[in-house]
């Protein structure tokens, strides 16, 4: 987690960002460049209850104390953890289940503990997780996910929206997430075709060729998210909003894209797979306020300059 401090003056929002892959980490940035303050650091052993117990404690008392000492009333989480992936097992689903409720346990103690406070709670969900293999989601689309993966963010979404919680929750869903390829964070499709296309090395895709996923960029989904965090989202309101493009690219659009920014042809082979060659599309109709995604092709542009400069391994 990591602790962030917006403003020094009575209207102080305090920010907890559980998670700091891709997405977290690209959210601290922008926060920090709309001015916030980083005020600490504090790990989670995943893998070891009984370090992760000591360590929540220990977060727990730190927001506690930090909430105590200054007039300010408002604390927004931000929910972007998570080692799962699209493809986890049920255990594996189980096991991050397990954090999310011990984490979910401390940040209720706090809200309820805290005289006065205002509490919301972000939860970063999963738009391809909750709709796999539905055509053009609207209002209307309901949820049915068809993995351990997209059942987990189905229980993490029922979780916070809970009658008594001590928070107000707000869910935001995004489809498949473009970013740059960093060491310890899960590898995206398109970050992976340039960096291999740049060493000349071929990349295996689950999928068919003409599956269609719907593309967005980690900045602005950082700025979006950053904005609103600041602005203190929409008070009193349930929202759940869904991040797309709303322009769906095959796989083998996407790889054209990949080797017009690079120049060459890529080496790819594509493996027939039944559990992941379906359509996810997205409605238009579906669209927040204030949310202006850019084209696929200058996301794919963005990556490219990071691989030139700075590689993966940064």
């Amino acid at each position: 987690m990591i602790l962030l401090r917006l403003r020094a003056d009575a209207d102080t929002q305090w920010v907890a960002v559980f998670g700091i892959g891709l997405i977290g980490s690209s959210l601290v940035s922008a926060l920090k460049a709309q001015g916030a303050q980083f005020e600490g650091r504090y790990r989670i052993a995943w893998n070891d209850p009984k370090q992760r117990s000591q360590q929540l404690a220990t977060i727990e008392t730190t927001l506690a104390t930090t909430l105590a000492s200054t007039s300010s009333q408002n604390l927004q989480v931000v929910w972007s953890a998570g080692q799962c992936g699209f493809e986890a097992s049920q255990g594996e689903a189980d096991q991050e289940q397990r954090v999310f409720d011990e984490v979910l346990m401390v940040v209720e103690r706090v809200a309820r503990d805290t005289p006065g406070l205002s509490t919301k709670f972000l939860m970063i969900g999963s738009a391809g997780g909750l709709f796999e293999g539905q055509r053009h989601v609207d209002r209307r689309s309901r949820p049915d996910p068809h993995r351990a993966y997209g059942r987990l963010k189905l229980y993490q979404e029922d979780r916070i929206r809970v009658d008594d919680a001590p928070w107000t929750p707000e869910i935001v869903r995004l489809t498949s997430v473009v970013g740059p390829l960093r060491h310890g964070q899960r590898q995206g499709l398109i970050s992976t075709l340039v960096w291999n296309g740049l060493r000349q090395l071929p990349t295996g895709i689950v999928g068919r060729m003409e599956t269609l996923r719907d593309f967005i960029s980690v900045d602005d989904v950082a700025a979006f998210l950053a904005l609103r965090i600041r602005n203190g989202g929409e008070s009193g309101e349930v929202g759940i909003m869904t991040l797309a493009s709303f322009r769906p690219a095959s796989l083998a659009e996407v790889q054209r894209l990949v080797e017009r920014v690079l120049g060459r042809r890529l080496f790819v082979s594509y493996a027939l797979a039944p559990s992941n060659d379906m359509h996810i599309t997205f409605s238009p109709d579906l669209r927040p306020a204030g949310w202006s995604p850019r084209d696929l092709l200058s996301s794919v542009r963005g990556i490219y300059r990071d691989a030139l400069a700075r590689g993966p391994a940064d």
